[in-house]
């Protein structure tokens, strides 16, 4: 979803309670070869690092087996949908597939005239009888559901440069709130008076800047424009004690996990660091939430996680939670998949057909550094 959720939706998120700390997932432990009758003596036990890899990619095949096969079209998210049907057949198959040239026309396809994406519909973003026309751009959906795939397209040559620079251009082009500190919602004049959404401002200055990078479109601006947003980090302080943010200026309690992993993600990024995301998983606010939650939200952001450090492949907490609740939209279910079928091959090594491979394990250093664009890791759901 893009960056402001519906006023019911943003309370459920900004108002929760921790629950009960639930059990933990059982730990399947899984004998290969009997053992010698010395061993038997010696009460030798089956490797426990090796038990708890091979329950962990067992849960993740679960997962994409409950969620890969998603192939409805989902009618309000049609540009992110466009996107995630992209970025769904590359986790399968790879940007050769004979299928790419197509699905990269369609999401194309889905730009506003600005070069832009968003809802291709009317919408009341904050629920405040504003109606924003269906040619309004979003800075979530440019910037978090589509640019990543795009970027990502064109690195590997499958995505025309113009696609990018256009929506570069949007993003760029748009006006900014705060006397010109604030990265807006939107291109619509109703949202320049709303409080500055801090993933959306974050994730777009970043995203922006890595597209600029890559295509040599309009870098020096870019630049600035990071320049822009990291400027409030002087006033915005990550809180020490949860590692979160507030979802927007306006303050209050801490955002939803899906929102605060984009706003960490991004600053890292900008930063060139990995401090504010390793503050907020050093701090237990995001396990309480996937527990209390554990919605699309939440699943998708457990995905990104994994793949950012392999470690947490097999974090109890993750691999209770990186399923999706059965109702999820379809775009979201095709990125939840996508995104556990790249932790098989990435943390895994695992082939197209799932036998165990001889890729990293979980202890492993990082699969992905803060910033790389892929297609799968770089698809947001912002909650």
């Amino acid at each position: 979803m893009i960056g402001a959720p519906t006023s019911a939706r943003r309370r459920r998120h900004l108002t929760w309670r921790p629950a009960a700390a639930g059990t933990a997932a059982t730990l399947l432990i899984l004998c290969l070869a009997g053992p010698a009758a010395g061993d038997v003596l010696r009460r030798a036990v089956v490797d426990p690092a090796r038990a708890e890899r091979v329950h962990a990619m067992q849960r993740w095949h679960q997962i994409v087996d409950q969620v890969d096969h998603a192939t409805s079209s989902d009618s309000f998210y049609v540009a992110a949908d466009a996107a995630s049907d992209l970025a769904s057949r590359v986790a399968v198959a790879g940007w050769s597939a004979p299928e790419v040239p197509g699905l990269v026309a369609a999401l194309v396809a889905t730009a506003n005239p600005d070069g832009g994406y968003g809802l291709a519909r009317p919408w009341d973003a904050y629920q405040d009888g504003t109606v924003n026309p269906a040619t309004t751009s979003y800075a979530a959906t440019t910037a978090g559901h589509v640019g990543p795939v795009l970027l990502a397209g064109f690195t590997a040559g499958k995505v025309p440069a113009s696609a990018v620079t256009r929506a570069v251009d949007s993003l760029l082009d748009q006006p900014r709130s705060y006397d010109g500190r604030c990265i807006v919602y939107s291109d619509s004049p109703a949202d320049l008076s709303k409080p500055c959404v801090w993933n959306v401002h974050f994730g777009a200055a970043d995203w922006v800047l890595r597209a600029a990078r890559a295509t040599g479109h309009r870098l020096r601006e870019a630049r600035q424009l990071a320049g822009v947003a990291t400027s409030w980090l002087a006033v915005l302080p990550q809180n020490p004690a949860t590692g979160y943010w507030a979802y927007s200026a306006a303050g209050g309690a801490p955002q939803d996990l899906g929102h605060q992993l984009w706003t960490a993600t991004a600053v890292d990024s900008l930063l060139g660091s990995s401090d504010a995301t390793a503050l907020m998983l050093d701090r237990s606010l995001w396990r309480r939430q996937a527990e209390r939650f554990h919605d699309q939200s939440v699943a998708a952001a457990l995905g990104v996680i994994t793949l950012r450090d392999c470690r947490y492949g097999t974090d109890p907490t993750v691999l209770r939670y990186a399923g999706s609740t059965a109702d999820g939209s379809p775009y979201t279910l095709k990125v939840i998949g996508a995104r556990a079928r790249t932790v098989l091959a990435t943390c895994f090594g695992t082939d197209r057909v799932g036998t165990l491979g001889t890729g990293p394990a979980p202890g492993a250093a990082p699969a992905v550094v803060p910033g790389r664009d892929d297609a799968v890791l770089g698809l947001r759901d912002l909650g």
